[in-house]
């Protein structure tokens, strides 16, 4: 009987321990979420089929293109930077190929992956440049789970020199 009892209490002890251990996971998981969604900077995830998992706010200011509207689907055409797709359904597929072809374009690659990329993004408002950041989604044994892409757009060259003496007369002030 104390066996039992002792045995029974253990359970009890392991399956509370289960409990809180999920319920910080989806915590964890709804923290992220929300800290993408809020983030100002345009980002969206795949994955391993190509289809949108997340779509955040910034990505709806910059295209028009509601979550409700791409999630589960591939990619928003206007992010797509050749047949293969936009730079992160290239990095499910063929990594190497973003060093082959945008060569020069690339800002920084990483170990683990990523990709910082300058480039021309036609299909986005008549053509923008942008910052664009790519790097896989990897579970704890390095399986790839998908991939994350950034748009940042990167100001007209007029604009940016206004804004810098923008900035040069607030600081002389």
């Amino acid at each position: 009987l104390t066996f039992a009892f002792l045995f029974e209490t253990e359970k009890n002890v392991a399956l509370a321990h289960e409990r809180k251990k999920t319920q910080s996971l989806r915590d964890s998981k709804r923290y992220m979420d929300e800290l993408v969604e809020k983030s100002p900077i345009a980002t969206f995830a795949l994955d391993t089929n190509h289809r949108v998992v997340q779509w955040n706010r910034a990505c709806l200011n910059m295209t028009g293109v509601k979550a409700e509207e791409i999630l589960g689907k591939r990619i928003w055409t206007g992010f797509t930077v050749d047949d293969l797709g936009s730079l992160a359904d290239i990095l499910l597929e063929r990594p190497e190929y973003i060093q082959e072809k945008f060569g020069d374009s690339v800002l920084s690659h990483t170990e683990t992956g990523w990709y910082e990329v300058d480039m021309i993004l036609p299909g986005i408002k008549e053509g923008f440049r942008a910052i664009v950041t790519v790097g896989p989604i990897l579970d704890k044994n390095d399986v790839v789970r998908g991939a994350i892409q950034t748009i940042q757009q990167i100001e007209d060259q007029r604009d940016e020199e206004q804004h810098v003496g923008s900035l040069d007369r607030i600081h002389e002030a």
